[in-house]
C-alpha cells in the first residue's frame, strides 16, 4: 500500500513499492557489480532520533552511520547532511524503515514530506521496509551493535559497601565445644543508578540499529531475488 502524502504533485522524491524499487533501481546495480556501484541509504525516524545507515560497496551489508537528535538539529541542517551523504556514498535511493506500513506512522510520513518539498533530491526514489520483517543477517547486525555497546562504552564504577562484621559469642566452659558465630550485616544500600551520559550513548547506538535492521532486511531480500534472476 502506497503511503499517503499531501505533496505528491510537487514531490521530487518518488515512492516505489519494494518490488518496484528493486526492478527499477536496484536490480541492475546488483547485476552489474561495478567497482563503484550506486548504494542505498537507510533511514529510520523515531520519537527522538533520525538514524542513518548505508549499504557497503557490494550492497550486501548495512553499515550504521549516525543518529541525529531531532531536537538538537533543525531540518535544514539535516537535509544538508543527507545531501552530503548522497555525494559521499553515491546514493541512488532511500530505504525508509517503518513499524506500521498501513498506514505509515505519522512521524515517518512527516519526515518524508519534508524530503519531498525540500527540492534537493530530484530524481531520487524511496521505498518503505517494515522493521518487523527481519532476517538472520539483520539480527546478526543488531547483536553486533549490542556487543559494541557492552565492549566499548565505559562501564559504571561500583564500590563495595561496608563489609560484614564478625563477632565471637561467649566461649563455652568446655574446650571442645564449637564457639558460636554471630554475623552483623550492614544496612543494604540502594543500587547505583546508571550514569545518565551512558544511558544517552547507549540509546543513540540502539537508534542506529533501527536504520541498519531496515536496510539489512531489504538488502537480504533483494540479493536473494537477484540470485534467482541469474538462474
Amino acid at each position: 500500500m502506497r503511503p499517503s502524502s499531501s505533496h505528491d504533485t510537487v514531490s521530487q522524491v518518488k515512492y516505489l513499492m519494494p518490488l518496484d524499487f528493486y526492478e527499477e533501481i536496484f536490480k541492475e546495480i546488483l547485476m552489474k557489480k561495478d567497482l563503484k556501484p550506486g548504494r542505498l541509504l537507510g533511514l529510520d525516524v523515531s520519537g527522538e532520533y533520525v538514524s542513518f545507515a548505508v549499504s557497503d560497496w557490494k550492497n550486501k551489508t548495512a553499515v550504521p552511520l549516525r543518529a541525529l537528535d531531532r531536537l538538537e538539529i533543525n531540518m535544514s541542517s539535516m537535509l544538508d547532511m543527507i545531501q552530503s551523504l548522497i555525494r559521499e556514498h553515491n546514493i541512488v535511493g532511500f530505504v525508509v524503515g517503518t513499524r506500521k506500513t498501513h498506514p505509515i506512522d505519522e512521524q515517518t510520513q512527516i519526515f518524508i514530506d519534508d524530503l519531498c518539498i525540500a527540492g534537493k533530491f530530484e530524481g531520487l526514489k524511496y521505498t518503505l521496509w517494515d522493521c518487523a520483517i527481519t532476517s538472520k543477517n539483520a539480527e546478526f547486525v543488531f547483536k553486533q551493535n549490542l556487543k559494541f555497546i557492552l565492549e566499548n562504552l565505559p562501564q559504571p564504577q561500583f564500590q563495595l559497601g561496608p563489609q560484614p562484621q564478625f563477632q565471637l559469642g561467649p566461649q563455652p566452659q568446655k574446650c571442645y565445644a564449637v564457639r558460636e558465630l554471630h554475623v552483623i550485616l550492614p544496612e543494604p544500600e540502594p543500587e547505583p543508578e546508571p550514569e545518565p551520559e551512558l544511558q544517552v550513548i547507549a540509546k543513540t547506538i540502539m537508534e542506529k540499529c533501527n536504520a541498519v535492521c531496515a536496510l539489512q532486511g531489504y538488502l537480504d531480500i533483494t540479493n536473494k531475488m537477484v540470485e534467482e534472476d541469474w538462474d
